[in-house]
């Protein structure tokens, strides 16, 4: 596929608005035939069970498919999709998140082994499950805020969300350094670059002028002096600049290396990891890797990377096949037995001790949870319409990776794109917020 034409299907399905449909239980055995069969070989050809096409057809591919999954979780191995068998592939019993065809799901962000979803209503919920403190596996939620408009996952490891009024809020239950944000902030001012960690806030105005907020005991903040910077990464005490020449610039704590940037070149996309022991990370041009400290033994194996994604104690890499790499290789049984997710075009995420998520997002716009209580979030996803807009899903940029030999015209080629994108959007958003709805869009 032209690079061209490939930028424009990422960004694209990134507009996208998709609704799956949940398979309602029905036992289904060797020779049953229909809609609920595709459904089951989707489930099964999606977990790495491949049953090749989705035919409708149950034969003994799917039987064979269904009797590994039984096995693999240790059920009965019928190869007899029965109640048992289908609870533990769709998870039943899933509170919606939406409670009417009218709420659609626009922001999801994954904090180590939790959760914030955002729907078009304005609640922001938080959700974890009890087990990563006592054991058992009750579900809870908090509804933080009514009246948020968007969220900003861009530039750092806390996500920002954005209130009907312009203000800007974060989760402050889960900040290490208690900061607050002035009227300066308000999103109306227009912030081409902003990100936040649980340490500090940072955000270049419109005017190129810098604007902070919260810990700067290590001159995490200090960033006045900095210009031509494409890509901002906020982390735990410290912050991270991508320069339009693939350069990178950086600020605050260093003991673990984490600012030790200064030598890199050619560089398309940077992740810094939420954790007091930061790593940054790195995506070259050539779809390799770098990283600082100990990490950079593991990813300089990387080839053919078309995103990254920095967590706690694991960090991500996807590649352009769709496999799914990590620094942890205790994230892998929470894979697809390939590790692969075919049709994946960006990957984010977090990880820590107790488990974690993965979120890949397809080129149909769908999305994909994998990790701990991953049946729970997808779930809950697969039963209330998804509308991901590029506010909430801009972490997830277009990889402008290429050989060696054609940067410089695939570089024009993609700046052609984004700036026709950039008309597009213009052109259609009405009411010159700056966010596009959907009656903008599909008018």
């Amino acid at each position: 596929m032209k690079r061209t034409t490939r930028i424009f299907c990422l960004a694209l399905a990134l507009l996208l608005t998709l609704t799956v449909p949940a398979l309602a239980f029905e036992e289904l055995s060797k020779g049953s035939k229909g809609e609920a069969v595709v459904e089951l070989q989707n489930k099964l050809n999606e977990l790495g069970y491949s049953v090749g096409t989705a035919d409708g057809d149950f034969g003994g591919k799917t039987e064979k498919a269904i009797r590994q999954f039984q096995k693999d979780k240790g059920l009965e191995e019928t190869g007899i999709l029965d109640e048992e068998t289908y609870n533990a592939l769709f998870e039943t019993g899933i509170e919606m998140i939406a409670e009417n065809a009218d709420t659609k799901v626009i922001g999801i962000w994954p904090r180590l082994s939790t959760m914030y979803i955002l729907t078009n209503d304005g609640s922001l919920v938080h959700f974890w499950t009890s087990h990563y403190q006592n054991g058992n596996t009750e579900r809870n939620s908090e509804t933080i805020a009514t009246d948020v408009k968007s969220m900003i996952t861009t530039g750092g490891t806390m996500p920002l969300f954005v209130k009907e009024d312009g203000s800007i809020m974060t989760d402050a239950s889960v900040l290490l350094v208690e900061y607050e944000f002035s009227d300066d902030w308000n999103i109306q001012n227009d912030f081409p670059l902003i990100g936040a960690s649980d340490t500090h806030a940072i955000g270049l105005k419109q005017d190129g002028s810098w604007i902070s907020t919260g810990a700067n005991e290590n001159e995490e903040r200090d960033i006045d002096g900095w210009s031509g910077i494409t890509q901002l990464q906020v982390g735990c005490h410290y912050t991270v600049g991508l320069k339009e020449d693939g350069t990178v610039i950086a600020t605050g704590k260093n003991d673990f290396s984490q600012c030790k940037v200064f030598d890199w070149t050619d560089i398309v996309k940077i992740s810094v990891s939420p954790n007091a022991l930061g790593a940054t990370f790195g995506l070259k041009s050539d779809g390799t890797v770098v990283a600082t400290g100990y990490y950079g033994n593991i990813v300089n194996q990387w080839e053919n990377v078309i995103d990254i994604c920095a967590g706690f104690s694991a960090s991500f890499g996807l590649t352009e096949d769709g496999e799914i790499l990590s620094t942890n290789d205790e994230v892998y049984e929470y894979l697809p037995k390939n590790h692969k997710c075919e049709n994946a075009v960006g990957i984010f995420g977090d990880w820590d001790a107790e488990g974690g998520h993965i979120i890949v997002v397809k080129d149909d716009g769908s999305i994909i949870v994998y990790g701990s209580d991953a049946d729970f979030y997808n779930s809950c996803l697969n039963n209330a319409e998804t509308d991901l807009s590029l506010t909430s899903t801009a972490n997830i940029a277009p990889s402008n990776r290429t050989s060696s030999s054609d940067d410089a015209e695939s570089n024009a080629e993609m700046a052609a794109v984004l700036d026709a994108f950039k008309e597009l959007g213009d052109s259609i958003d009405k009411n010159g917020d700056g966010y596009l709805s959907m009656d903008e869009l599909f008018k």
